[in-house]
C-alpha cells in the first residue's frame, strides 16, 4: 500500500502542476482568444461651482449637484473674478492665487505661489476625492 501511494503522489501532483484541462488535452495551449472588451467614456455637460473662502467646489451633472473637495478653513479672499466657465481669487495671507477652468470633460484647478521664498498653502494632511461623478 506505502508503494502504491509513493506512485500515485508524484502522478498527481504532476497532473496539477501541468493543466490537465481541455485547452492542454487538445494542444491549443498557445492559442490567444480575442476579446471584445472595450470601454467607452460618455462625457457629458456639467457646471461647477466653488466657494473661494473655502476652497469647497461642487459639480452638477444630471440635476446632480456633488461635492468634489473638502472644505477648508475660511480665508481671507481678493480679486474675485468670476466668468461662465472660470473662477479665479487670490489668498493674499498665504502669498496664493487660485484658478478654476472648466474644459470639455474635466475641470482644471492651477493653483500659484507669489511668494518669493517657499510657501505652504495648506498646513494639514488632506486625502484627496475620488470624483465619482464620471464627467
Amino acid at each position: 500500500m506505502k508503494k502504491q501511494t509513493y506512485l500515485m503522489f508524484p502522478l498527481m501532483t504532476s497532473l496539477l502542476v501541468t493543466g490537465c484541462g481541455p485547452a492542454a488535452i487538445s494542444g491549443n495551449v498557445n492559442e490567444v482568444v480575442p476579446q471584445n472588451n472595450q470601454t467607452v467614456a460618455a462625457y457629458k455637460a456639467f457646471t461647477f461651482d466653488v466657494d473661494p473662502e473655502t476652497f469647497e467646489v461642487w459639480v452638477m451633472k444630471d440635476g446632480v449637484k456633488e461635492r468634489v473637495s473638502e472644505p477648508l478653513a475660511k480665508q481671507t479672499v481678493t480679486n474675485l473674478t468670476k466668468t461662465a466657465d472660470a473662477v479665479s481669487w487670490t489668498y493674499p495671507d498665504q502669498q496664493v492665487k487660485v484658478k478654476l477652468t472648466k474644459g470639455k470633460n474635466d475641470l482644471h484647478v492651477k493653483i500659484t505661489s507669489t511668494a518669493s521664498s517657499p510657501n505652504h498653502f495648506i498646513n494639514r494632511a488632506v486625502k484627496p476625492l475620488a470624483l465619482a461623478m464620471g464627467i
